[in-house]
């Protein structure tokens, strides 16, 4: 079976973020690789997006939100200081699904079509593009992935999860240094001559 160019490029749309991915998180997890990480995804995605435009005449929001993040990605990797590029050395999966819940979310509140609407009229016939069932259920579909995308906990407030060198979820750290899990809760006590947590403030037990 020959898939049609429409298919072709809805699969390799998704090849930008892998190959971003894999390349930042091998072994520890630098600045340098970062950079060499985020310019390999912009150039694919530079490439999907005129491919998609060239076959289709038109991107979807996914290739979009992929070449933005990328190129944004690009700039504070390298305009930066590092100290504050090593933000996005360390937090660039929760910066991503930031990006794509804003990216289900935001398009229909402003009238335009809805995330999953623009990747499912590449797949189905025309003729259905403006029945009220397609465009309910990619409405329906669309904040499901609005959903999903929201799985972060706060990982940039000290709330959540960020990754260590080797891609794994660790608990993100208190100002004190010490893992922090969010609500008031830390791994280890504080070494501070019997002080109570925020934890053990709560329940008053020393």
């Amino acid at each position: 079976m020959k898939l049609k160019p429409s298919t072709i490029l809805f699969i390799t749309s998704f090849i930008p973020i892998p190959v971003f991915k894999i390349i930042a998180r091998l072994g520890d997890a630098t600045l340098n690789q970062a950079r060499v990480a985020v310019v390999s995804g912009l150039i694919l995605a530079g490439i999907q997006v005129m491919l998609s435009r060239h076959y289709l005449k038109h991107s979807n929001y996914l290739e979009r939100a992929f070449l933005g993040f990328l190129a944004a990605g690009t700039v504070w990797a390298f305009m930066a200081p590092e100290h504050i590029a090593s933000i996005f050395v360390h937090h660039s999966t929760a910066l991503l699904y930031f990006v794509l819940f804003l990216t289900t979310l935001v398009p229909q509140l402003f009238g335009y079509d809805s995330f999953t609407f623009s990747i499912a009229k590449q797949m189905a016939p025309e003729v259905v593009w403006n029945t009220p069932q397609f465009r309910t259920i990619n409405l329906h579909l669309t904040y499901f992935w609005s959903g999903i995308f929201t799985r972060t906990d706060d990982p940039l407030t000290g709330g959540g999860l960020v990754e260590d060198g080797q891609g794994r979820d660790q608990p993100s750290q208190g100002l004190d240094g010490r893992p922090f899990h969010g609500r008031g809760r830390y791994e280890h006590p504080p070494e501070n001559g019997g002080a109570l947590s925020p934890s053990r403030k709560k329940t008053g037990k020393r």
